[in-house]
């Protein structure tokens, strides 16, 4: 077997990026769906559109990760790492630590919304 070379592994990480952007943006669209049947995250405060939950999961996101600095949309950045426009090369470790926590976020959503959280 040969040794990975670098410009395979730029396209390796830009399919990699591009698949969990792909899962992320997945079960965004899930919790959004459901969030629009009547769920029960975000109990007490009324009607809350998944454009503010999108605003403060950024507001949370934006101090740990430089990328997102400059961001008004979450699902777009994730747009943007499927189609392969964003991030720049060899930003591969920030964005694996991006990606683990909009999972751990999203995951916490999910728990809400099936109330067991």
């Amino acid at each position: 077997m040969k040794p990975r070379g670098k410009a395979m592994s730029t396209v390796a990480d830009a399919l990699e990026t591009a698949l969990e952007a792909t899962r992320l943006l997945g079960r965004w669209s899930r919790i959004s769906q459901r969030h629009g049947g009547g769920c029960s995250c975000c109990p007490g405060l009324g009607d809350v559109d998944m454009e503010e939950v999108e605003r403060h999961l950024l507001k949370v996101l934006r101090p740990r990760h430089a990328m997102l600095a400059e961001r008004d949309s979450l699902v777009e950045f994730l747009r943007e790492c499927v189609a392969r426009r964003s991030p720049a090369a060899g930003q591969t470790e920030p964005l694996r630590a991006l990606f683990s926590e909009v999972r751990e976020l999203l995951g916490e959503l999910e728990r809400i919304q099936n109330g067991t959280w």
